[in-house]
C-alpha cells in the first residue's frame, strides 16, 4: 500500500478566496464616468480613470495571479464599452 499526499491545497484555496473577494470588489459602481465622446482625449482620459479605478479595486491582491487576470479582462470589457458608448454617440441621433 502507497500514501499520497497532496500539499499546497491551503494556497489554492487561499488564491480562490482571493478571486472571490476581488470579484466582488468589482461587482457593482467602479467609479463614475463623464466624458466628450466626440474628444478622443476625453475618451481617454475616461479609460485611464476606469483602468486606475479597477487597479485600486483590486490592489491588495496583486499578487494573485487569477486577480490579475481577472482585472485585466475587465479592463478590457469596460474599455470596449467605452469605445462602443463613445461610437455610438457619433453617429447622426445617437445617444450617450
Amino acid at each position: 500500500m502507497f500514501e499520497i499526499k497532496i500539499e499546497g491545497l491551503g494556497q489554492l484555496q487561499k488564491h480562490l478566496e482571493e478571486l472571490e473577494e476581488a470579484a466582488r470588489a468589482l461587482d457593482g459602481n467602479l467609479c463614475d464616468l463623464r466624458f466628450d465622446p466626440s474628444n478622443e482625449q476625453s475618451v481617454r482620459d475616461a479609460i485611464h480613470k476606469m483602468e486606475t479605478s479597477v487597479d485600486a479595486k483590486v490592489a491588495r491582491w496583486r499578487d494573485n495571479s487569477a486577480v490579475r487576470e481577472i482585472a485585466q479582462k475587465s479592463k478590457e470589457r469596460f474599455r470596449e464599452q467605452i469605445l462602443q458608448r463613445a461610437k455610438s454617440s457619433n453617429q447622426p441621433g445617437g445617444k450617450g
